[in-house]
């Protein structure tokens, strides 16, 4: 068995929030079992200006916001 480290941005859209979006993740059902997930962290941020101009929104400038926005350790509130 191999185990993978995998980091994803996900776009919360609809406001899931950072619990349900944690349980959306590890309960999704993958063909054959091929797969399990199970979330070991999550850090989310308030992106309060967010718009079509947003860096995150550009492909060329997508990365280097992230590491800005995710650069220091943070644990938001978990709003609902």
């Amino acid at each position: 068995m191999i185990v993978h480290k995998v980091e994803l941005l996900i776009f919360d859209n609809e406001d899931i929030g950072s619990i349900n979006l944690k349980e959306m993740l590890e309960n999704t059902n993958y063909p054959n079992d091929c797969i399990t997930s199970k979330v070991m962290s999550l850090d989310s941020r308030d992106i309060t200006n967010w718009g079509d101009d947003h860096p995150l929104n550009k492909k060329d400038t997508i990365r280097e916001e992230y590491k800005r926005i995710f650069a220091n350790p943070f644990k938001e509130v978990e709003r609902r």
